[in-house]
C-alpha cells in the first residue's frame, strides 16, 4: 500500500483530481483521500476556474435534487462556494438547519401517527437530547429484519435522513438503527407514554390511532406465535395496570380477547399479552395487509371464515 500511495501523490502533484484518480486505479474516492491527506497540501479550486460545462452540470445536479454538500464533494470545492454558484444561476439552496427548520413546519399524518402508536407500544422509544430540546423518535432493528427496518423508515419520510448499522459489542449481533428528527408534534407522543421520570405507560386514549395498521406495527416488533397458533405479546416493561388498558383497548378496537400471563425471568416476575387459537386468528386476519414480508412469519395462515377456522373447544377468553 505504501507504493501505491506514492503513486497518488505522484498523480495527485500532476494535476489529477482525487476523483480522476481514483476512477483510474479502479479505488474508492474515500480511499485516495486518506492516502493523500496530510501528505499533500489541498489543491484549493474556485468558481472562476469552472468551464461553462461544470456549471451546468452543478446546476443540473442540484435540480436533480444532490445537495450543496454533494455538489461541492463531487466538484472537490467548498460548499460556499457551490451555495454561491447555485445563487448566481437563480437557484436558492437550503442549508441543513434551514431544511430542518421548514422539515418541523410539515405536520406528521394520520398515517405516521398510528405508525408511532404502534411503535412505541413495542420497541420504539421517544427521547430528547436536553431539556430545552425537542423531541424524536429512535427506530432499531436486528438485520435479520433489515425489510421492516427500511419499510419503518420510508414510513416515516421526510422525517428521517439517514440510518447506521451497529455491530454488537459481543459480536453476535447486527442492529440498524435510524432517528427522526427533532419535531414539535412529536411531544404529544412523549407525554402520552411517558411518565417525568421516564417509565414508559400505556394511555387510556390510543382509540383513535389504534387500527389495524397500529396493530400490525405492534405486533411486528413484539408479537410471538408460539406453536404456529397462540400470540404472544412481549408487554414485559409495562406494569399490570397497563396490561389491564391494553387488554381493554384490544377488546374495544378489534373484539379481540386476550389473558395475562404471569412468568419468570431472571428470578423477576413479568406479564405479557397472550392469545388463544382463535383471537390469533382473529388478530391475524386483521392486520394481515400491513405486514411486510419477512415478519410473515408471525401470522397464522389466513382463514375463509375466521370463527369456523378455530376449534370448538377452545376457551373463550
Amino acid at each position: 500500500m505504501v507504493e501505491k500511495s506514492e503513486l497518488f501523490i505522484k498523480e495527485y502533484k500532476l494535476g489529477l483530481t482525487i476523483r480522476d484518480i481514483a476512477k483510474k486505479y479502479n479505488t474508492s474516492y474515500e480511499s485516495i483521500r486518506k492516502c493523500l491527506k496530510g501528505k499533500v497540501p489541498w489543491r484549493r479550486k474556485y468558481i472562476s476556474d469552472f468551464t461553462d460545462e461544470q456549471i451546468k452540470k452543478a446546476v443540473d445536479m442540484f435540480d436533480d435534487g444532490k445537495s450543496v454538500k454533494h455538489i461541492a464533494k463531487w466538484f472537490e470545492i467548498s460548499a460556499p462556494a457551490i451555495s454561491r454558484l447555485l445563487k448566481a444561476n437563480n437557484r436558492e439552496p437550503i442549508c441543513s438547519a434551514r431544511k430542518y427548520d421548514l422539515l418541523r413546519t410539515v405536520p406528521i399524518n394520520m398515517k405516521q401517527k398510528q405508525i408511532i402508536v404502534g411503535h412505541i407500544l413495542g420497541d420504539g422509544c421517544i427521547y430528547r437530547d436536553g431539556p430545552n430540546s425537542m423531541y424524536k423518535i429512535g427506530v432499531g432493528h436486528k438485520e435479520a429484519h433489515k425489510q421492516y427496518f427500511h419499510w419503518k423508515i420510508a414510513m416515516f419520510d421526510p422525517f428521517i435522513n439517514t440510518w447506521r448499522r451497529n455491530v454488537d459489542k459481543r459480536k453476535n449481533s447486527v442492529m440498524l438503527n435510524a432517528t427522526t428528527i427533532c419535531h414539535p408534534e412529536i411531544k404529544q407522543f412523549a407525554n402520552m407514554f411517558y411518565l417525568p421520570n421516564r417509565i414508559k405507560i400505556v394511555p387510556n386514549n390510543l382509540d383513535i390511532f389504534m387500527t389495524p395498521l397500529a396493530l400490525a406495527v405492534w405486533i411486528m416488533d413484539d408479537g410471538n406465535l408460539k406453536n404456529k397458533v397462540n400470540m404472544r405479546i412481549c408487554t414485559m416493561q409495562f406494569s399490570y395496570d397497563d396490561h389491564l388498558e391494553l387488554q381493554s383497548l384490544l377488546k374495544r378496537c378489534f373484539d379481540i380477547r386476550s389473558k395475562i400471563m404471569e412468568f419468570k425471568y431472571k428470578g423477576k416476575k413479568y406479564n405479557q399479552l397472550v392469545l388463544n387459537k382463535r383471537n390469533t386468528q382473529i388478530l391475524s386476519d386483521v392486520i394481515r395487509p400491513y405486514v411486510v414480508d419477512c415478519m410473515k412469519y408471525k401470522l397464522m395462515p389466513e382463514s375463509s371464515t375466521t370463527k369456523c377456522q378455530a376449534s370448538k373447544e377452545d376457551d373463550i377468553v
